[in-house]
């Protein structure tokens, strides 16, 4: 029996993520519909460890969806800096997976470091959407893409808007900060809490926590 039919649907219809896939199981799958928390669970695994080749793959894959459009090539640039020189058959094979999802410069770019790969300090375009970006510089010899601007009406608008983007510690540090102001802001606490949930991340749960009972005095209920 699958393990998801006895779970309850989170706010909106939707299963958890993490129940609607095997590790190791089929590719082609749909995450429950909900393909928006799918790239936001699979950035968080990427971002833990780089070197999760499966949640690296399933992440590209999610990106090259109708619907997700401008995700393909951040994904693709994630994968390329994990593998660095090696896996040149796995950067073959999904960049022609996403191909149809990414710009022609954005195709170019990559083809020129398919048999390469990217270094970890490489100059990458900027407002990719790609976690392991470590500089965030433009790059003139690269694709000329300006950040996204992000337009938003409240701080909480702006860390949902840095998550679709893949900026999760972006996300993370604006969310903490929104939460130590108004610690019963729900959607707030809501995307905090499935960060600290998708990417594993106990003790930063735990470390909020202290910082909440330090500035309040007691824990909001949706934290006990």
């Amino acid at each position: 029996m699958n393990a998801a039919s006895n779970l309850s649907p989170l706010p909106g219809g939707f299963l958890d993520t993490v129940f609607t896939y095997s590790r190791g199981g089929p590719l082609d799958v749909g995450y429950g519909g909900d393909l928006q928390s799918a790239w936001r669970h699979f950035s968080a695994l990427v971002a833990r460890d780089p070197l999760d080749v499966e949640a690296q793959v399933r992440r590209v894959l999610v990106a090259s969806q109708p619907g997700m459009h401008g995700r393909a090539f951040g994904a693709l640039l994630d994968l390329f800096l994990a593998l660095g020189p090696r896996g040149r058959e796995l950067r073959r094979l999904m960049l022609d997976a996403a191909q149809d999802a990414i710009e022609a410069d954005e195709l170019r770019f990559l083809q020129a470091h398919l048999d390469d790969g990217l270094a970890r300090n490489a100059l990458l375009p900027s407002g990719t959407g790609a976690v392991l970006d470590t500089a965030v510089l433009g790059s003139a010899h690269a694709v000329q893409h300006e950040r996204i601007a992000v337009v938003t009406t409240s701080r909480v608008d702006e860390a949902i808007s840095l998550l679709d983007h893949g900026d999760l510690p972006g996300a993370r540090r604006l969310l903490e900060e929104v939460l130590l102001d108004d610690p019963l802001d729900e959607t707030a606490t809501r995307e905090l809490l499935a960060i600290y949930h998708h990417s594993r991340d106990s003790d930063g749960r735990q470390a909020m926590q202290a910082r909440l009972r330090e500035r309040h005095g007691a824990l909001p209920p949706a934290w006990d």
